[in-house]
């Protein structure tokens, strides 16, 4: 295969890829025209399911460290510390946090060895709770406290960034290039969605158009090139 029927077979294999995530929470497409134009959320009844507002993506840490953006909706508390699917941390403000660059967002160590925490959830302004119930020593009643292990950091980056979303859920940006981190609700940030999932950001009709353009522009070199070799052949064989 040339390199020209190469470049199309590859373009038409990463629409073919980016549709094949259609369900996956706050999957962005590598092409931008295939994007939604708006935020895809549906209702969900887990509570730790929460939507990014438009245009804002979680601060996130993989395993090695490496910091990165998500739109990932299917968050966690996994042993005390808030999580995307993949394990991935997303980072946040301790709470009573008021300055500094936000940071994993663990509960109580205590709570956690105890296993005292219950209905962990994400309200509109990024707060991540849970319920401790504790026991009163005296009356053995048991008592609900609301913990709060912090807010959610938010990150948006400067107006015709091109972000690369390679793998439609580790987002990363040019060298150089730093968001703007903050919080939902506040100043740029609007709050986020609570119990919501994110559909991810793929326009299926835009994608379907896309891909069949894509396949047909392959088809049609093949077809070309095709052409093109039986009409050499008979030009050799009036030569011979």
């Amino acid at each position: 295969m040339d390199a020209t029927s190469a470049q199309l077979f590859a373009q038409a294999e990463a629409r073919a890829a980016d549709l094949s995530n259609q369900f996956v929470p706050g999957f962005i497409p590598a092409d931008d025209s295939d994007r939604a134009s708006s935020i895809r959320a549906t209702r969900s009844l887990d509570p730790m399911s929460t939507v990014a507002p438009a245009d804002a993506y979680y601060v996130a840490q993989d395993a090695q460290g490496r910091r990165f953006y998500s739109r990932e909706s299917a968050l966690r508390l996994e042993d005390g510390v808030l999580r995307t699917r993949d394990g991935s941390v997303i980072l946040g403000f301790a709470d009573g946090q008021t300055g500094g660059a936000p940071d994993t967002l663990v509960a109580d160590p205590v709570d956690v060895a105890l296993g005292r925490i219950s209905d962990p959830h994400v309200d509109a302004n990024g707060n991540v709770a849970y319920t401790r119930n504790t026991i009163d020593p005296k009356t053995a009643e048991v008592r609900p406290e609301q913990i709060v292990v912090g807010r959610i950091a938010l990150a948006r980056f400067p107006a015709g960034t091109q972000i690369d979303a390679a793998d439609g859920v580790h987002i990363t940006a040019p060298g150089g290039v730093e968001p703007r981190i903050g919080r939902p609700g506040e100043g740029e940030f609007a709050k986020l969605i609570p119990q919501s999932t994110d559909l991810g950001q793929i326009d299926m009709a835009k994608g379907l158009l896309h891909l069949r353009d894509a396949y047909l522009a392959f088809s049609a070199l093949q077809s070309a090139k095709h052409a093109r070799g039986h009409t050499d052949k008979i030009a050799m064989d009036l030569v011979k």
